[in-house]
């Protein structure tokens, strides 16, 4: 027989699991703790990326769809929600089976990081592909080559309108969609910041960066001409030299030269990514992620370190976050699972599964943290304030006690061993927790419902 591990090795496993996973599924803590918690995400780090997901959402690889939005808009907006569900719920599904979790759950971050949103127009269309095709397959690569990925991909490029932004004084034209009306031939819309001011607030620079707005308008005009070639038909990106600003431009204290074309952006995108600033702001998202809403300087200081003399590789600054100290064990648990996390975790635990694929979005869309739902292009914030409130929490518990006594709509029943010993779900129990878990009388479900909706496992 096997002997257990350790206490300490069940508790390092466990840490590893929550923060790292989405939560521990059975069994996983004793595979974790026997291989060793450290060794274990070592191996994440190293894994090769898993094939990608198929997808039945044909999104813009359709033209019928883009060309729906003028025939009919109604079934045009159906069809973008049908989608929108799908590639929701195959997030939840790919979290609850991760087999590389680590990876999954960086995913989650950059799809946050890089957040657009679901129901503005048609970008619903263009979803499937910036999920596929850029966060993925970058999501533990170099972060200079998935900003460059954000930066020409049509999900992005309509989220914050840079496909309409050109120089005040340029000429063509282009067909921009309309989900109200046909299509027409409109002259490009002037100078649009939206894009350059999130490029350096939010994807690198952070919001003390050192940038001024002159440094954003300089940055749009930078960007002026990448837009989307075909919207409406397989969109792609577009360079449109006519609508670029050939001019000059200062840009964080030096100065690019006029007529150089996408070149400028490509440069200045590079240029942002291996930026002292970028580093520090990656690194505190990081550390906020997997550490603590408020995460030790010393933590943060390391990551952005290994960020820059690594330039840019994740799996380098994952292993100085992660591996090169000893935060992500020390202490109690102190993050408040945001709600996807919650459900993810709380599916992983118990054995439950979406008997309809949309079943695990329901508590989500109650909770305001449904993938590619955030309102701001600043994605969900990452900390407990924005999660814990009199009426969350009250749904929060409603939730897990509809979970573990199969009543919650598309889900099935949990496991039996989660309800003989939902204690076991748990990394530590409070008095009070184990006061309640022992009361006379309770069923088992009412029990592993207690459990669910108990501080310890709101907690990672």
């Amino acid at each position: 027989m096997r002997e257990p591990p350790s206490p300490q090795a069940a508790a390092d496993a466990r840490r590893a699991l929550d923060r790292l996973a989405f939560g521990p599924a059975p069994g996983e803590v004793e595979e974790v703790a026997k291989r060793g918690a450290r060794a274990w995400i070592a191996e994440q780090l190293a894994r090769p990326l898993p094939p990608p997901v198929p997808s039945d959402d044909p999104g813009l690889e359709s033209s019928d769809l883009g060309a729906s939005m003028q025939e009919d808009p109604e079934a045009f907006r159906e069809k973008a929600r049908e989608i929108a569900i799908g590639l929701a719920a195959r997030r939840v599904a790919s979290a609850v089976e991760a087999g590389h979790p680590l990876y999954e759950t960086m995913v989650d971050f950059w799809a946050n990081h890089f957040s657009v949103f679901v129901r503005k127009g048609m970008e619903a269309l263009f979803l499937p592909s910036y999920e596929r095709d850029v966060l993925r397959p970058f999501a533990l690569g170099r972060f200079a080559d998935l900003l460059h990925a954000t930066a020409r991909h049509p999900a992005m490029l309509f989220y914050l309108d840079n496909w309409r932004s050109a120089a005040p004084q340029s000429t063509g034209a282009s067909f921009f969609p309309s989900v109200e009306g046909p299509a027409r031939r409109q002259r490009p819309q002037g100078l649009n910041e939206n894009y350059a001011r999130e490029l350096l607030e939010l994807h690198t620079l952070g919001v003390d960066g050192g940038y001024t707005q002159q440094d954003v308008e300089n940055v749009a005009r930078v960007f002026t001409g990448w837009t989307i070639d075909r919207p409406r038909r397989a969109p792609a990106f577009r360079f449109a030299p006519a609508w670029h600003d050939t001019n000059p431009k200062l840009v964080l204290g030096e100065t690019i030269a006029g007529g150089q074309g996408v070149e400028e952006g490509e440069a200045l995108l590079s240029r942002l990514a291996a930026h002292p600033s970028t580093a520090d702001h990656l690194a505190r998202k990081l550390a906020r992620r997997f550490l603590a809403d408020d995460p030790p300087r010393a933590a943060v200081e390391r990551t952005a370190r290994r960020f820059l003399t690594s330039q840019g590789d994740m799996r380098a600054t994952l292993h100085a976050l992660l591996l090169e100290g000893d935060e992500l064990f020390d202490g109690p648990p102190r993050k408040v699972k945001s709600p996807f996390e919650l459900v993810v975790s709380a599916l992983r635990a118990t054995g439950v599964r979406p008997q309809r694929p949309r079943a695990a979005l329901v508590p989500l869309l109650k909770l305001g943290d449904v993938p590619y739902l955030a309102p701001t292009p600043a994605g969900y914030p990452d900390t407990a304030e924005r999660w814990i409130d009199p009426g969350a929490a009250l749904e929060r518990t409603r939730f897990m006690l509809l979970l573990a006594s199969a009543r919650a709509p598309g889900l099935s029943a949990p496991s039996e061993a989660a309800l003989a010993a939902p204690e076991a779900l748990l990394a530590t129990l409070s008095e009070s927790t184990r006061g309640a878990l022992a009361t006379e009388g309770l069923l088992p479900a009412e029990r592993l419902g207690l459990a669910l909706a108990s501080p310890e496992f709101q907690l990672r």
